[in-house]
């Protein structure tokens, strides 16, 4: 599959967790060739917590400003399992992926 430019792409790579612990390694919750492959759709990523309250929203979500686990609130969000919902859209094409995140500290 070729979606941007001439560079394959070879689907969506998910991760299922990040650990925004200071340490440098997975700080952000990042999906592989997100930011290449996907460069001209938008990119819609919204997290919620095991009650289905929202704890983050971004309408055009990039890597660059990946979620590091910062709630809408301003503070981190504790240990444990969410959920999310990625909507990629280029005009009558969406591609809607679910799925669940672990965050670990």
């Amino acid at each position: 599959m070729k979606v941007a430019g001439d560079k394959p792409c070879d689907g969506l790579r998910i991760p299922t967790g990040c650990s925004p612990n200071g340490d440098g390694t997975n700080e952000r919750f990042t999906v592989d060739d997100l930011d290449e492959c996907f460069a001209d759709h938008r990119v819609v990523f919204k997290i919620f917590d095991r009650f289905g309250e929202a704890v983050y929203n971004n309408e055009d979500y990039k890597n660059t400003e990946a979620w590091d686990g910062e709630s809408l609130q301003g503070n981190y969000v504790a240990e444990g399992t969410y959920f999310y919902i990625m909507s990629i859209t280029k005009g009558e094409s969406i591609i809607e992926k679910t799925g669940s995140i672990r965050i670990e500290y």
